[in-house]
């Protein structure tokens, strides 16, 4: 597991959560160069440092197309989603993980893709991670084909049989709803948990905001 960042950004808000009392630090100021040249935001990262690191994952940019087809999985990463300069439209970004054992992530996936699409033209751009089996076992490509077609995901969907975002959510926080600014791929703020009563309105209000 990747080891937590010491530093609090104020970007990031817990749930439920108190103040902490740490000084404020501005991102950019935390910020590390990108060592690969990608261009991709440098770290630390993390909940706690504020960034999203550039994870990568088998899945597909397009379910539908792919036909949730196991055979045809191309390889997924949070940099797809990465623009800093905003030309894509893309205001807000969706991590999303799930786990086939998951109740709250079975009833959350029944409205997300409809929920997801009514949003498109606004900006909201999003992708779920399958991690685990029923059994609690890492997640097959098989399973994730089960869990895309029975649910008709319609935005990217990629599969985390190395628990890759454990260190965002443990398994039984499950499901992890994180929400990026895809020009900086700071973390604005996440839920653990069926929150959708809150997530929604918010995710609204930010969308709507100048």
């Amino acid at each position: 597991m990747r080891s937590a960042a010491v530093f609090v950004a104020a970007s990031v808000v817990l749930v439920a959560g108190c103040g902490t009392g740490t000084p404020e630090i501005p991102p950019e100021l935390l910020q590390q160069p990108d060592a690969s040249g990608s261009g991709y935001p440098g770290g630390p990262y993390g909940l706690q440092a504020g960034v999203l690191e550039n994870l990568t994952f088998p899945g597909w940019r397009d379910p539908v197309e792919a036909a949730f087809d196991p055979a045809s999985l191309e390889t997924l990463a949070f940099a797809d989603f990465y623009d800093p300069s905003g030309a894509s439209g893309a205001r807000l970004l969706l991590v999303n993980t799930a786990a086939v054992w998951c109740l709250a992530c079975k009833v959350e996936h029944e409205e997300l893709p409809a929920l997801v699409e009514e949003r498109r033209a606004a900006g909201l751009r999003a992708i779920s991670l399958l991690f685990q089996d029923a059994s609690g076992k890492p997640a097959s490509a098989d399973n994730l084909a089960g869990w895309g077609e029975t649910f008709e995901t319609n935005f990217p969907l990629g599969l985390d049989a190395d628990f890759l975002l454990e260190p965002y959510a443990g398994s039984n926080a499950q499901p992890l709803n994180l929400f990026v600014d895809p020009r900086t791929m700071q973390i604005l703020r996440y839920w653990y948990g069926d929150q959708r009563s809150e997530i929604w309105p918010w995710v609204d209000a930010r969308l709507a905001a100048p």
